[in-house]
């Protein structure tokens, strides 16, 4: 962690103005709400996303097969997760749970 004066102000305040609420399920929670930074890295044929979760939200770390409802409704299975010390946060890369 940083020893920066105000780096996790600054961290908060970057996270929630581009995060919106989740809804997870795992980690702890029962499609709890949450608020995380989505981030879109589908191709064609290849429909995945990334959300981007503080430490803080989830009680427990999240692993493979936790799921999240984005704000339209479709549900997400994790796949990977990496831990983002730089940002405090977990990057948890999902597939479409339709797809399973």
């Amino acid at each position: 962690m940083s020893a920066i004066p105000g780096t996790e102000d600054d961290l908060a305040a970057i996270h929630d103005a581009f995060a919106e609420d989740v809804f997870y399920t795992g980690a702890g929670l029962h499609g709890d709400t949450v608020r995380a930074v989505v981030n879109d890295v589908s191709e064609p044929g290849f429909e995945k996303k990334s959300f981007e979760i503080r430490y803080a939200a989830l009680p427990d770390e999240p692993e493979k097969d936790d799921t999240i409802e984005d704000g339209d409704g479709c549900e997400w299975r994790v796949i990977d997760v990496d831990r983002r010390d730089d940002v405090e946060a977990w990057d948890i890369i999902v597939e479409s749970a339709e797809s399973v």
